[in-house]
């Protein structure tokens, strides 16, 4: 198993957290394919970066400052068109929207950079397939929603998708062969250690 096959577990993994099946009422549907398009994007996005931007060498705040500013300048400009009920800019609200805004989503931008810096982008996509375990998991712990069988299930695929992913799976249950000292090997035929 390799990348591949992880990238698909933790695909199926979301897919099972999710949980379409439980039906398409009060536009559930409509929320959990905006999740995984959003997972998708990000996926993208890292690739993108890893092979056009990282070369440049620009410094992740800067990186992350530009693109949160863009999508704000995005936002603002769509806000017209896809509000659908009356906006109401409370302090607590605009206060919500900075913090969340920047200590969020700034600070991820940062991370992420890093990420696909230090390890590659298809390694670092692969936290994006946590974007679901961490949605229900918030919605369980601020919004006390109930919790069903498949999503621990799912999580736990997911979770396991990525180790695959980033080979942190492949030595499992293996002897890992290390350098013996010259003359050793009739030390190391009679351990009856062999390696697969």
């Amino acid at each position: 198993m390799g990348p591949p096959a992880g990238g698909l577990a933790g695909f199926l993994g979301g897919l099972i957290v999710l949980g379409p099946w439980h039906g398409t009422g009060g536009g559930s549907l409509a929320a959990q394919a905006a999740c995984l398009a959003a997972t998708a994007c990000y996926g993208l996005g890292f690739v993108y970066l890893r092979r056009f931007v990282s070369p440049r060498g620009l410094p992740a705040l800067s990186l992350a400052t530009v693109q949160v500013g863009l999508g704000a300048l995005i936002m603002l400009a769509l806000a017209p068109w896809i509000a659908t009920a009356p906006v109401h800019l409370s302090p607590r609200v605009v206060l919500s929207i900075l913090v969340l805004g920047m200590a969020g989503t700034g600070l991820a931008y940062v991370w992420n950079t890093n990420l696909v810096d230090a390890w590659g982008a298809a390694n670092a996509s692969t936290v994006t397939y946590l974007t679901p375990v961490v949605g229900v998991s918030l919605g369980v712990a601020v919004l006390a929603e109930r919790v069903t069988l498949n999503e621990p299930v799912g999580a736990s695929i997911v979770v396991a998708g990525i180790a695959i992913s980033q080979g942190r799976l492949s030595g499992v249950g293996r002897w890992r062969r290390k350098p013996a000292p010259a003359g050793s090997t009739a030390n190391q035929a009679s351990s009856g250690r062999t390696d697969a």
